[in-house]
């Protein structure tokens, strides 16, 4: 709701779980909502659509694993932003995540996809968590999607 606040009102809203999405219209801030799972998948969505993506409450056991990664940039526009937080527990713990998760980042950041803006540990990341580590990327303008990464 603080996007749309702060004027950003062509949103849309993506999860594989329909009853998520199902919460998510009822917020009434979203404009398109889009169901898929999130992975080494192409998702239903052209190249090149979003000026930013931000994600929430996506990296844990059983959920999204560094593999979406390479998605999120394909549908970013160059000079766009993807943002996203992990609780810092999850990067240490987490099986999919342990020494894959920020290496990954950093292999599309070596191969000139997207600069590091931004890695932040915040405290009280989310109730009941002690800390997280917020991301900003920016997708570079010359990006080319790797094939087979």
């Amino acid at each position: 709701m603080q996007l749309n606040k702060l004027g950003f009102t062509n949103l849309t809203a993506m999860d594989g779980n329909a009853n998520m999405l199902e919460e998510a219209k009822k917020k009434k801030v979203y404009s398109d909502f889009i169901q898929a799972w999130m992975g080494n998948v192409k998702l239903p969505i052209p190249d090149d659509t979003f000026d930013a993506l931000c994600s929430s409450g996506a990296f844990y056991e059983g959920h999204l694993k560094p593999d979406c990664l390479l998605e999120w940039i394909r549908v970013v526009k160059p000079g766009g932003y993807i943002l996203f937080g992990v609780p810092e527990l999850n990067l240490l713990i987490v099986e999919a995540l342990r020494n894959k998760l920020e290496p990954e980042m950093k292999f599309f950041e070596d191969k000139g996809l997207w600069k590091m803006v931004l890695r932040k540990i915040v405290p009280k990341y989310i109730e009941g968590m002690d800390t997280g580590v917020i991301f900003c990327f920016q997708l570079q303008e010359g990006k080319k999607i790797l094939n087979g990464h």
